[in-house]
């Protein structure tokens, strides 16, 4: 490690229990970090003043088999999860008043809505990735009324085509991963139009998406370990390669005050920065090795700091770059 590389500090945190599977993570306007159960049914956060960690339960439901997931910082001081078991509901969570919101998803034709990745539109509006159901979900808060899209590509094969991450472009355009058919998908929110492209990489695997200052759309390639921009006005794809070989890339977000991309390598334990002025990258090992880290967040106090969270590993942390020599 030279340079830029060895110019941070890595903070790791093993939840109480370490079989809970905080598959996702996301941070507040503070600074804190959030992580949403799959297993332990509850919500957690890390102070990032005292580091001491504290677990909320979600509001009771019909089921005691809660699985909290999808995890996203909304508007004002909003967190948004989904509990994607038999209560079928999705929750907000105002992290100053600690108070919840709660949202009954009406029962859909295709399996269980449930996924790893939501997102929150400029509009207020809540989308989700329904991984088994092969739907695209809305939210509007305001009404309450939740919209449901089939993935076109799903229909046509008859299984879903998993779609998985999730990013907003700077058209205001829906964009996501259909994991299971190598491609992407886009849909208009205002017509409802589905657009689909087929990834230039042979068994990419792709994971999760971001969306970097100016709109553009990043896309993790797990399988290759390999890093895709997706130009929002041209279409045109663009594959990068990391230094480390096979390094599982997974969870990507982009600086929205900078230009800056930063992804986790999740089969290297190392979070990673690629800079597009000068076609660098730079890796930042984890603390220990087999964090599993599906999710990071770039936290909007600090921009150096980014957040994860390891889901069989049941820790979460954060990687914070430091100046000095």
């Amino acid at each position: 490690m030279q340079g830029d590389a060895t110019r941070y500090v890595a903070v790791e945190f093993e939840l109480p229990d370490t079989k809970s599977e905080p598959h996702e993570v996301t941070v507040d306007n503070g600074g804190n970090g959030w992580v949403t159960q799959r297993t332990g049914g509850r919500l957690g956060k890390l102070d990032i003043e005292t580091l001491a960690y504290v677990e909320i339960d979600p509001p009771p439901a019909l089921s005691k088999k809660v699985r909290l997931n999808g995890i996203v910082r909304g508007l004002d001081n909003r967190l948004w999860f989904l509990d994607g078991g038999p209560n079928r509901r999705w929750l907000s969570y105002d992290t100053v008043a600690g108070e919840f919101n709660t949202y009954t998803l009406p029962k859909l034709k295709n399996g269980s809505a449930s996924g790893n990745t939501m997102r929150v539109r400029s509009d207020g509006t809540v989308w989700l990735c329904s991984l088994e159901a092969n739907q695209i979900i809305r939210l509007d808060p305001k009404t309450k009324k939740f919209d449901v899209w089939d993935v076109p590509a799903g229909v046509k094969a008859g299984k879903s085509a998993n779609p998985y991450g999730m990013a907003i472009s700077g058209d205001s355009k829906v964009w996501f991963v259909e994991n299971a058919m190598n491609q992407l998908g886009r849909l208009d929110p205002a017509t409802g139009k589905f657009d689909e492209y087929p990834i230039p990489e042979k068994d990419a695997v792709a994971r999760k998406m971001g969306m970097d200052s100016e709109g553009n759309i990043w896309v993790g390639l797990h399988l290759p370990g390999k890093l895709m921009k997706v130009d929002y006005k041209t279409l045109k794809m663009t594959i990068l390669e990391p230094p480390t070989k096979d390094s599982g890339v997974y969870s990507v977000q982009g600086d929205p005050k900078s230009k800056l991309i930063w992804f986790s390598e999740q089969q290297a334990d190392q979070i990673a920065r690629f800079d597009p002025a000068t076609q660098k990258f730079t890796e930042f090992p984890l603390a220990n090795a087999e964090a599993d880290h599906r999710r990071i967040e770039i936290d909007p106090s600090n921009p150096n700091r980014i957040w994860w969270s390891g889901d069989t590993s049941g820790r979460m942390g954060y990687i914070e770059l430091v100046s000095g020599n």
